[in-house]
């Protein structure tokens, strides 16, 4: 059996070996975490025994205790200290891998048992024995364990039996990881299986789960099963969660044909956001000629996050209406455009609106331009409330030098003082400011 991702069924034993790690500067922890590497655990134990008497490595410490001695098959005294961690400290972080520290001590005995129930039953394989669920009475995390591993030796029945839980169990996070293996399987059917779980569950959080693993599969046949999902079902939500599950694909192509059909303006708007994230900058250009049913503002920004500052720039030029023209700007501010501040400069020469002009100075003021770029701007513009919106620019660039030579020159008293007050709040130094 083939895994997409990596085997769930890695012993858990990996897992405690990755807690959140204290950054160690106890001796004595330090010394403990050597001998556990050495593997002398008797030594490790005395370590962290010590080093729980410091504030900052008492629960850490306690922790490690608990994992030495379960090393040593110290199995009762490893969790009565595990038991004296979570009294003492129920906020610890290290409570949750504690947990899991018990788990697999639980597991490590189960396995012990399979052993013997396969000597029993003169099974080759204990795990592929039918009566094997049957006999043993196993907690619902146990049983999705070692379902897991039965997927290794024989997938269909690890398939079955997982239908069965999810038939049965009543915990949602039981479902919700049942699904996660599910996914994993790269077999047709577990393809169908969450296929058919999406559509016929009413679960919410399990249908986001199942459509999730089935994106993530990312093949013609699952991309299929989304789009049928997507057109026999009426729920918003669900449409929303089908739209996230695009993210996966690389077939923008489909994202088109959805927004085409899609009436809801909501689910339209997020497509197209989805499109700009996927970097569909041919589908994306292609909506721009028909903006029927689509949200301009969407449209502009999904394609100024594709980075495609030159569809950005033809719709500044072409369009007649203004308020697309400066939500065209604004998203200049997303682009890493090297040449965005040319383009700037001579756009702001080009037009003749006041509202367009103020967006080209927030742009500015915005990203990391040169202020020479604002100074140039400033040395050609008659308009005093727009040369007050150019001195604000350069305050929030914090361009000292600017500030100083546009004062030195500038004739209006107004814009002076402006430039002095600028200077003073950024707590830049005139020479001789006082005598202006």
């Amino acid at each position: 059996m083939n895994f997409k991702k990596t085997k769930l069924a890695i012993s858990l034993s990996l897992l405690i070996m990755l807690p959140a790690l204290v950054n160690a500067q106890n001796e004595e922890y330090e010394a403990g975490q050597k001998a556990i590497h050495e593997q002398q655990y008797e030594k490790a134990y005395e370590y962290f025994k010590k080093a729980e008497s410091e504030k900052g490595y008492r629960d850490a410490s306690l922790y490690w205790q608990s994992y030495v001695l379960y090393k040593n098959n110290q199995n009762a005294k490893a969790k009565r200290t595990i038991e004296k961690l979570i009294k003492n400290h129920p906020k610890s972080k290290w409570i949750d891998d504690a947990e899991f520290l018990i788990l697999e001590h639980e597991l490590n005995n189960h396995s012990k048992h399979l052993a013997e129930l396969e000597n029993e039953l003169g099974e080759l394989n204990g795990l592929k024995n039918q009566k094997y669920f049957e006999t043993i009475a196993l907690n619902e995390e146990l049983k999705l364990f070692a379902i897991q591993q039965l997927m290794f030796q024989d997938e269909v029945k690890g398939l079955n039996k997982l239908k069965e839980l999810l038939k049965t169990s009543q915990d949602i996070q039981i479902k919700v990881n049942a699904i996660e293996i599910l996914g994993i399987s790269d077999s047709e059917q577990a393809t169908k299986e969450l296929y058919e779980f999406a559509r016929q569950n009413e679960e919410r959080a399990l249908q986001n789960q199942a459509i999730e693993m089935l994106s993530l599969r990312n093949s013609k046949v699952s991309q299929k099963m989304l789009l049928d999902l997507y057109n026999i079902n009426s729920s918003k939500e669900m449409k929303s969660s089908i739209i996230e599950g695009f993210i996966h694909s690389d077939e923008p192509k489909k994202l088109l044909e959805l927004i085409r059909t899609e009436k809801d303006t909501d689910l339209s708007q997020q497509m197209v956001e989805l499109l700009g994230v996927m970097g569909a900058k041919e589908e994306l250009r292609l909506l721009s000629k028909n903006l029927k049913g689509i949200d301009k503002s969407a449209l502009i920004n999904a394609m100024a996050i594709s980075g495609d500052s030159e569809s950005i720039k033809d719709m500044i030029a072409m369009s007649e209406d203004i308020e697309t023209q400066s939500r065209a700007i604004q998203s200049l501010i997303i682009l890493d455009d090297d040449g965005v501040e040319n383009y700037l400069q001579d756009l702001y020469k080009s037009v003749n609106n006041e509202r367009l002009k103020h967006e080209i100075i927030s742009v500015f003021a915005a990203t990391s331009s040169s202020p020479n770029h604002v100074v140039e701007i400033f040395k050609n513009e008659t308009n005093k409330e727009l040369k007050s919106r150019l001195i604000e620019s350069l305050m929030v660039m914090d361009a000292k030098d600017a500030l100083l030579k546009l004062q030195s020159k500038e004739k209006d008293p107004g814009l002076s003082s402006q430039i002095i007050e600028t200077v003073s709040y950024t707590h830049l130094t005139l020479p001789t400011i006082c005598s202006v």
